[in-house]
């Protein structure tokens, strides 16, 4: 068991109270290191329920999860999806035509960058989802 360090502190009145116990507790790191995110269970299961989604819909939704970065952000060129899935290019672009559609990835300002909406799932600091989710207070159609 670790030896834990009591300290004081001095209160308003300027009085020293000694062995006042100060919880210091270290930062956690994850052992995926950056490769992980947090997914809304509600939408999965709603996604899942769709019967207006196919197969390659999911595939592409599951890869474009796969290369989420911070922030929601995702910059992947469709062809390298294609090839990356073994599926034809017109098939990703209707998948994710499929995705903007339903409001579960936001278009980017360039081709090939979208975000995931933040109601479906998030990569990032939970303070920030918050603040995503305020700018963005859409659900998911």
């Amino acid at each position: 068991m670790r030896k834990r360090k009591i300290i004081g502190c001095v209160d308003e009145h300027g009085e020293l109270h000694q062995g006042i116990p100060v919880f210091c507790r270290t930062k956690i790191h994850s052992p995926y290191g950056e490769n992980w995110m947090q997914i809304n269970q509600h939408f999965l299961e709603e996604f899942a329920a769709r019967r207006d989604v196919g197969l390659e819909v999911y595939r592409v939704f599951m890869y474009l999860n796969a290369r989420l970065d911070f922030h929601n952000i995702i910059r992947v060129p469709q062809v390298e999806i294609a090839k990356a899935l073994g599926m034809r290019a017109p098939n990703v672009s209707r998948a994710v035509k499929k995705l903007v559609d339903l409001g579960i990835l936001i278009p980017g300002p360039v081709a090939s960058a979208w975000r995931l909406n933040p109601q479906a799932g998030w990569k990032g600091k939970v303070v920030d989802l918050r603040e995503a989710q305020r700018q963005r207070l859409e659900i998911v159609k």
